[in-house]
């Protein structure tokens, strides 16, 4: 879960798109905050993973949001 309040401008070099950029999602994260957060609640008094889980969850809200061009798909496009 990238954190993006709107799509970005850009200019994509491969396609010469010039336009809203689109968000790729990664779900990766919240993959390993639920594994995290379900493995700490079988545990109650295990409050290191609940530590764990809420420095995860911080991350996953402050990282930047991965931006690709709508029409190629290419991940590198540069922002205008």
């Amino acid at each position: 879960m990238a954190f993006s309040l709107r799509p970005e401008p850009i200019r994509c070099p491969e396609c010469n798109y010039e336009g809203k950029s689109l968000i790729k999602k990664s779900d990766v994260g919240f993959l390993i905050l639920f594994l995290l957060l379900l493995v700490a609640s079988f545990f109650f008094l295990f409050w290191p993973l609940l530590i764990l889980s809420l420095i995860v969850l911080s991350w996953l809200l402050l990282k930047r949001a991965d931006k690709v061009c709508p029409r190629c798909r290419f991940e590198i496009p540069i922002q205008k």
